[in-house]
């Protein structure tokens, strides 16, 4: 009896656990309590948050934001939205009233405002504070940005470009890891699907991947642990993303998942599966099945009913991020290990998620490592964004503490890709299969290599030991700064090593092009590029994924 109450108590508190998952940087669900246990974040009112782009074009609207939750708890008067934006060279000062006079009763209510084209008639970065009157139950309040309890309410940040993304001939740029309203939790919520493509489309994105948890789209509902066995939500969302397919109306939507599997030593990780029409199940995280949440599905099992779909990508989703200890105590979540990642069927590596951080570093060490033992991986690029536009907001004690920042925004990771015709979901998601792909923060880099019988780009095999031309591309933008570091990675599989070759560069050049010509051609492996640039405030980089020889 004691065990089974104990069990019980920690299938309550293990919803709450996701909370501090590293990747899940959902938009905070502040209502959740348990019995008996204070919470410094609930209030009795709805959760109110703006949210806008981190970038957008000069000369173009830019769309707010306003999302509302749990209204139907908390019923709300909306009155008067006042935005007043600052660019922080120069010292324009711009303000805007907007009328957002509504009374909301329901659970979810998220207009969308557009901010004129000659609003931010400047570019460079802009501060952007905006405050709203509401009042709930006659109690009356005005909020700057979100009415979150616990956190700095600093002004929004966003930077006004001059032109576009680093874009080279034919590339296409994306955000591989996102997740949508689907995820809808004790302690998270996410975007709803037209704001994220709205939002992708103002970033310059032609693309999103939109995998929800595994765990969230069988539900029978929201916050529930039963699940459906009809998969009515994952259903809905099928449907939902179909709608977003068509390139000529803007972004376009890459069904997806985030399936939670399990590793070598039976812990819970988690997997992106793309182009799979079908349901992958994985709860073991989920936070239902305690006391030991075993996985749903094994990798090999996973990779088996992927098989059953030619053209699927499986990938590792943040193979060498480290679960919090409370995940790895009451979740059994686990992270990738080198058994794991050199599964068949495992193609893809998402090693940036995000952050240039630690765990980004190591996946590097472990890629290069496997590339030079003949293992043809590619690596993807995603920011893992649970909405979050501009500002990540993040409940980091369950009840009791939340964090605020600029990492983890959606676009802000970018995996672009060289696809044949047009920018269709099923171009784009041929085009990661071959690899024919680059992640990156900033900067764009090319590599071609040109032999007698044709051309062959990233992704693309050539031939060992045959005169080869070797022609390299770069560009970046006053965005991210101009170039300042360029390195080409000659893999050697007899030799098992690498030898990077540093291209010279001019100073303060944002485009680059040069050719090596090889007349005795290369050694079987690879080629891959290295692209840095800065602009005083970050660096930024992109990495591309190898031209294979032989």
């Amino acid at each position: 009896m004691i065990l089974s109450s104990f069990f019980s108590r920690l299938g309550e508190l293990a919803p709450a656990a996701i909370a501090l998952l590293s990747g899940s940087l959902a938009y905070a669900e502040i209502h959740y309590r348990l019995a008996g246990l204070p919470s410094r974040l609930f209030q009795r009112e709805p959760e109110i948050l703006f949210d806008l782009p981190h970038r957008a074009r000069i000369g173009k609207s830019v769309p707010l934001f306003l999302l509302i939750k749990d209204a139907h708890r908390y019923p709300v008067e909306l009155g008067e939205i006042r935005i007043e934006a600052i660019a922080t060279e120069g010292g324009i000062n711009k303000k805007l009233i907007l009328s957002a006079a509504a009374t909301v009763n329901r659970e979810w209510h998220a207009p969308v405002f557009e901010l004129p084209p000659d609003f931010f008639d400047a570019p460079g970065l802009w501060e952007v504070n905006i405050t709203l009157d509401y009042a709930v139950k006659g109690r009356s309040g005005t909020l700057t940005q979100d009415n979150y309890p616990g956190i700095p309410h600093a002004p929004f940040q966003i930077f006004i470009a001059e032109g576009d993304l680093p874009r080279l001939p034919g590339l296409k740029w994306g955000d591989l890891h996102v997740h949508s309203n689907y995820t809808n939790s004790q302690i998270e919520f996410g975007a709803p699907l037209p704001h994220l493509v709205r939002c992708a489309g103002t970033l310059d994105l032609d693309f999103l991947a939109v995998t929800d948890h595994s765990f969230d789209l069988d539900r029978r509902a929201p916050f529930s642990r039963q699940r459906d066995p009809q998969l009515t939500n994952w259903g809905r969302f099928q449907a939902e993303c179909l709608q977003y397919a068509d390139p000529a109306a803007g972004p376009v939507i890459l069904p997806g998942e985030e399936v939670s599997t399990g590793n070598v030593r039976g812990e819970n990780v988690h997997c992106l599966v793309l182009g799979a029409p079908e349901f992958f199940p994985g709860r073991g995280d989920g936070g239902e099945i305690p006391p030991f949440n075993h996985p749903t599905l094994f990798l090999p099992e996973l990779i088996l009913k992927a098989k059953r779909h030619p053209g699927a990508v499986v990938a590792a989703a943040h193979p060498r991020d480290n679960p919090p200890f409370f995940h790895r105590l009451i979740l059994r979540r686990g992270r990738w290990h080198r058994p794991d990642l050199h599964q068949p069927g495992i193609g893809h590596w998402q090693i940036l998620n995000g952050r240039g951080d630690r765990a980004f570093r190591e996946g590097l060490k472990l890629w290069v490592e496997a590339l030079l033992d003949g293992r043809r991986i590619g690596i993807l690029g995603g920011t893992d964004a649970h909405g979050n536009f501009n500002t990540f907001r993040q409940i980091t004690i369950p009840m009791w503490k939340m964090v605020r920042n600029q990492q983890q925004l959606l676009g802000q990771i970018r995996t672009g890709v060289w696809a044949e015709g047009e920018p269709t979901p099923a171009n784009i998601l041929k085009a990661i299969a071959a690899k024919a792909s680059i992640v990156s923060c900033g900067p764009a880099g090319n590599l071609t290599l040109v032999q007698d019988d044709g051309k062959f780009g990233i992704g693309a095999s050539a031939r060992a030991h045959h005169p080869t031309e070797v022609r390299i591309e770069a560009l970046s933008t006053a965005e991210y700064g101009p170039l300042t570091r360029i390195e080409l990675h000659i893999g050697d599989l007899q030799q098992k090593q690498e030898r990077p070759e540093i291209l010279e560069i001019s100073a303060e050049s944002f485009h680059f092009r040069h050719t090596l010509t090889l007349p005795k051609g290369l050694a079987p492996g690879y080629l891959r590029l290295v692209v840095f640039a800065e602009n005083g405030r970050w660096r930024t980089f992109c990495y591309s994924n190898p031209v294979w020889v032989g």
